[in-house]
């Protein structure tokens, strides 16, 4: 008694269950976090370029008004007082305010007229723009001492002026340097008195020179200082939409803080996060410096939002397709399953038993067509095995029952395999190949078609190997006008088969099957040549053994031993005598030929050798 079939280690079930949520949820998953994070990322850089073209913007805006300070500040060199005690831009006379300081415009030094003057002077600078909170000039004669003029709007009193000399660290001033002085933001404590009271002024500053020497010889004579409100700069830079996102600075090139999103960073030297988003707008023109810091993620709750919905949608999607797959794949591997068992059967000889059709699809052609068969195989058997040919019964009743089920069987077992790789189109494109093969199989009424009939039938075959082996298989047919002639059905798929299970398949890589028909006098060779790994001399010998040898193909628990090749050329010689068969010439890693001879001239009725 033979063993019971041995049981796959996966069902097709499992596997197609596998193969959905490895295809089909796993990419919907990959393909969902990647627009997600895409979109995040585009999100975040179009956030960023808002966040530098708003920087250029403020450090545009703040270098105008830096240019307006500038103006401001070179103020000394045109000043000039009318007797009117009024004042005028005078860009030739440059030297008005040095005349006023020493008492030169006057002829003699008055101190009382010399201070109600710079009253005037620094008035009239406070006058120049609304933002000036109080105006200061440092006078420091070559000798003598030096003398601090001070004017402040709404009625502003002044301490001393050594506190203010501190608090602007003029002491430590390069009493030569041309260019505008920016001091940092710090208190305005150095006042008495104001009824608009201004916590914190950066003030902008710049030396006056005696330009009445020879050039390159210019002394320094003094320098006038303005206080201007820190919150002009905030002003300037919070018309920016960044400060829900994070912390704005202005910075000079040493780190002073001129002003700051966090008040509390002003005036001070604030240490700029190394972390996170930082991005800066540079000022060259004055040593300064807009920095950015985002504190808070830029992906805000919305976006997250719209993250949760979509992992939800994904889930729901997912679950769909889980619960799908597993209704279809129970529909669609059942009645296979059905149908493996009744190849059971057919294979032990019993032919009595029928598939239900169950539907109009694919897998219910393939049960009728499984029908079908299973009744021609039956009156095949009959007709021919009993009537024809009684006295080798026993012989064609093994040959030919082994040949059409194991066909059939190893054609279903290639798309079981198949459909744990791919989905069901290619599924039904393969079931559909089948039915075409099996409706050739018992289409016929003869045992003889014409080869162009054999060669169609083996291009679907290497179709069903392709599918299952991915191209594995490249098959190319030349009949040379012989296409109309008879040749016994199937007598050439045991030998393509034979060349890519033992030629092809082992090969690394894919290969190529040719078959060539001519015809040489009375007989008609038909060669199968494959490019495969060939066989070394010992079994070639071995086969050619089997050939000669006059018992049939046998089976034991690993398979079927010289069931190919053997039976073909057993049938061809009891239905055309010794003198027809195959031959077998290989080459090892070279690859095989396989010829089968048989009359040129066969006749329907020729297959009667009664």
């Amino acid at each position: 008694m033979g063993k019971n079939r041995a049981r796959p280690a996966m069902s097709l079930y499992q596997k197609f269950a596998l193969v959905v949520i490895l295809l089909g949820i796993t990419p919907i998953a990959l393909l969902s976090t990647v627009i997600l994070n895409r979109m995040f990322g585009e999100y975040e850089r179009s956030l960023t370029e808002s966040f530098e073209q708003g920087l250029r913007y403020a450090s545009y805006s703040l270098e105008r008004k830096f240019d307006s300070y500038n103006d401001i500040s070179k103020f000394s060199y045109y000043y000039t007082l009318s007797s009117e005690a009024n004042y005028s831009y005078n860009f030739i006379n440059y030297d008005n305010l040095r005349k006023i300081l020493t008492g030169e415009l006057y002829g003699e030094a008055d101190e009382d007229r010399i201070s109600r003057d710079m009253d005037t002077f620094l008035s009239n600078v406070l006058k120049i723009s609304s933002s000036i909170e109080s105006a200061h000039f440092v006078y420091e004669p070559v000798l003598g001492e030096r003398k601090t003029y001070h004017k402040g709007n709404y009625n502003t009193r002044f301490s001393e002026s050594d506190l203010f000399a501190r608090t602007v660290g003029f002491d430590s001033w390069d009493r030569d340097s041309r260019q505008l002085i920016a001091v940092p933001t710090h208190d305005f404590d150095y006042t008495l008195y104001s009824s608009k009271r201004v916590d914190k002024v950066f003030t902008i500053a710049r030396n006056y020179f005696n330009l009445t020497v020879p050039v390159g010889k210019e002394t320094y004579v003094g320098t006038l200082l303005v206080d201007y409100d820190a919150r002009q700069i905030g002003e300037i830079v919070e018309g920016i939409d960044l400060y829900s996102k994070g912390t704005l600075w202005v910075l000079n090139n040493a780190g002073d803080c001129f002003y700051s999103t966090d008040l509390g960073q002003i005036g001070t030297k604030p240490v700029l996060p190394t972390e996170g988003l930082l991005l800066q707008a540079e000022i060259a023109k004055y040593g300064l410096k807009i920095c950015f810091s985002a504190t808070e993620p830029l992906v805000d709750g919305r976006m997250r939002g719209i993250q949760q919905v979509m992992y939800i949608v994904v889930g729901l999607a997912a679950a769909a397709l889980s619960l799908g797959s597993i209704v279809f794949s129970i529909r669609l591997t059942k009645p296979i399953r059905t149908m493996m068992k009744q190849m059971e059967q057919v294979e032990s000889g019993q032919f009595k038993g029928e598939l239900p059709v169950l539907s109009k699809d694919e897998i219910g052609l393939l049960s009728s067509r499984f029908n079908k068969m299973s009744k021609e195989l039956e009156n095949y058997t009959n007709q021919v095995y009993v009537a024809k040919i009684k006295q080798t019964e026993a012989e064609l009743t093994a040959l030919k029952s082994q040949i059409y089920p194991h066909f059939l069987f190893n054609t279903l077992e290639v798309i079981r395999m198949t459909a744990v790789g791919e989905n069901d189109h290619k599924v039904a494109g393969m079931i559909e190949a089948l039915g075409e093969q099996i409706h050739y199989l018992i289409g016929t009424a003869g045992d003889l078609v014409p080869l162009s009939l054999e060669l169609a039938n083996l291009e679907k075959y290497i179709y069903l190997i392709n599918c299952r082996f991915q191209d594995k298989v490249s098959f190319a047919a030349r009949a040379g006008g012989l296409g109309k002639k008879l040749v016994p059905k199937l007598a050439l798929q045991p030998i393509v088969e034979n060349a890519f299970l033992h030629g092809i398949k082992p090969k690394q890589g894919p290969g190529r099957i040719f078959v060539e028909a001519v015809q040489v006098g009375e007989t008609l060779e038909i060669s199968v040549f494959d490019n495969g790994v060939g066989m070394d001399p010992e079994n070639l010998r071995k086969v050619q053994a089997a050939l000669e040898s006059d018992l049939p193909g046998t089976k034991t628990p690993e398979g079927w031993e010289s069931i190919g090749l053997k039976n073909v050329h057993d049938r061809l010689r009891f239905l055309y005598g010794e003198a027809y068969g195959i031959s077998l010439f290989s080459t090892p890693l070279t690859g095989t030929m396989v010829k089968a001879a048989l009359p040129a001239n066969i006749h329907q009725e020729e297959e009667k050798p009664c």
